[in-house]
């Protein structure tokens, strides 16, 4: 062995019996409540307003924020047990255990394999992990601001160092606050047709909206006829609540050449995409995409979001856009994505044309959603209402049918199916247990347009366009909501609901539990 390789060896497995020598001392002050402040390219920071100073700044490798691992572990009080031979390290979190390995993009949660956009890196003998990672898996909200370049990291009210999660209380009647109105922020939408009658113009008939589980929403926008874009939307508390550009379709990054059926050379361009479904992993914080080109005859998946590239394609014409989906397996690099039209799911790897495939047995144009639990991937079959499991490269089998008349949509999170029937929200585990979550016929609509930054109601204005008389009697309040056939709806880091209310077209929420 290199005599520099053992003298490095040495000297990193010295700084790292040094370095998490005094973490029960410091855990033990800071276990229960945090709140942590670090700012891009500074090795100021704070914890619980008290400065502190890092081994190194905080900076970007590849897109992703790395800071010391000395640094996150005492911070968060978390227990760590570092393998100098595999140059491994294990971080304890009341009952969470992560690992993760110097160099390697597969990190391990509780024993479940996570691709990683960025492995854990030594950078002058100073150990630097992908912050939003660890803090994410500990139950923490992590915000940035891109202004300051401040990162912020708290504490949730909803986790103790112990793993021991309070049971949320529901509320007798679910509440519905306006969060927008017409006048401050118009809902991005696509699907752009033709108008009909005198009027000649265009308008758009769809949205897709999507979650990351936490403070933000993603939409789908187009502009006009042939530009595309992904918009953010954040909804912190005690921020305004705005939109920015986060995508935009009109960029190379987007274009990749490609074999067709007969072997010769091909390209598709970025102008050629029409996106229609978003998607998003929670396990790896990944928005993804999937579009069809103007013919409808190639079909297209791309991560979005940190970074663009394309993950599959299909050029059979088959695939249907609007309700056919990608799931990352345990792996990071390996998807599942659907063909309700054949009912199979492919095994696809980035970059490849969709080959590879397993049936999951049920009548064509099943509408099909996945959830990945215990590292293990289950699909909702909407109009069979069955829930399979689904062993890739093997097949599948039905683990429970649920009894319920209809389902007019259905989405996941954290572990769970969120169904819906023309009154109801309900909430669906693996095993096909299914819990009343939210009546929207007991709800109780309050008036005015919720204010994030001051946390009041302030009055709904009037609504562009209106030209009516007005007096004191009279107000703009949304009319309560049908649900409808098909209401496009999320779940936040709280529980509650947030949900695009297509007559008043606004974003609302029903909020579900007590605070």
């Amino acid at each position: 062995m290199p005599l520099k390789f053992i003298r490095r060896s040495l000297i990193l497995s010295a700084l790292l019996v040094w370095t998490y020598s005094p973490l029960a001392v410091f855990a033990s002050s800071t276990s229960g409540s945090s709140y942590i402040k670090l700012t891009l390219g500074e090795t100021k920071a704070s914890i619980n307003d008290k400065s502190v100073t890092l081994q190194m700044s905080p900076h970007l490798v590849e897109n992703t924020t790395m800071v010391p691992l000395r640094f996150v572990t005492e911070a968060l009080g978390a227990t760590v047990k570092w393998d100098g031979a595999a140059q491994r390290v294990d971080l304890t979190y009341g009952t969470k255990l992560l690992s993760m390995q110097i160099g390697n993009a597969t990190a391990h949660v509780d024993g479940t394999p996570i691709h990683l956009e960025q492995a854990p890196i030594i950078e002058n003998e100073v150990t630097l992990v992908p912050i939003r990672f660890i803090a994410e898996n500990f139950q923490q909200t992590v915000t940035f601001d891109e202004h300051t370049r401040v990162i912020t990291i708290a504490s949730s009210d909803n986790q103790s160092p112990n793993g021991a999660l309070p049971v949320k209380k529901p509320l007798d009647k679910p509440t519905v606050d306006n969060l927008t109105s017409q006048n401050s922020i118009k809902i991005p939408l696509t699907g752009l047709l033709p108008s009909s009658g005198l009027s000649p113009g265009y308008f758009f008939n769809d949205m897709e909206m999507i979650s990351d589980g936490k403070d933000d929403l993603y939409f789908i926008s187009q502009n006009d006829q042939s530009n595309f874009y992904i918009k953010k939307m954040n909804l912190s508390k005690g921020k305004e609540i705005n939109l920015e550009t986060i995508v935009s379709f009109n960029d190379t990054k987007f274009d990749f050449e490609y074999k067709d059926e007969h072997g010769s050379a091909s390209k598709f361009l970025r102008y050629e995409f029409i996106p229609k479904s978003l998607f998003y992993d929670q396990a790896s914080d990944r928005l993804f995409v999937m579009g069809r080109d103007f013919y409808n005859k190639m079909a297209v998946f791309y991560q979005v979001w940190p970074s663009v590239k394309m993950i599959a394609f299909d050029t059979s014409g088959q695939l249907d856009t609007d309700t056919d989906f990608i799931q990352p397996l345990n792996d990071g690099q390996t998807y599942a994505i659907s063909n309700s039209f054949k009912n199979i799911l492919y095994t696809a790897h980035e970059g490849e044309r969709l080959t590879s495939y397993l049936s999951v047995e049920g009548n064509r144009m099943h509408h099909l959603v996945p959830l990945v639990n215990n590292g293990i991937l289950y699909v909702l079959d909407r109009e069979s209402k069955q829930i399979k499991e689904i062993t890739p490269g093997v097949g599948s089998r039905v683990v429970a049918t649920l009894t319920m008349e209809q389902i007019n949509t259905a989405i996941t999170y954290d572990g769970y199916f969120f169904l819906t029937d023309a009154k109801q929200f309900y909430r669906v585990n693996v095993e096909g247990k299914i819990e009343p979550y939210a009546n929207m016929d007991n709800a109780i609509y309050k008036k005015g347009i919720f204010n994030s930054l001051t946390g009041n109601y302030d009055q709904m204005p009037i609504p562009p366009g209106y030209s009516g008389a007005i007096n004191d009697d009279y107000d703009f309040e949304p009319k309560k909501m049908v649900l409808g056939i098909s209401p496009h709806f999320a779940i936040d880091a709280d529980g509650n609901i947030l949900i695009y209310d297509d007559i008043s077209l606004i974003l609302r929420k029903i909020t579900v539990f007590e605070n």
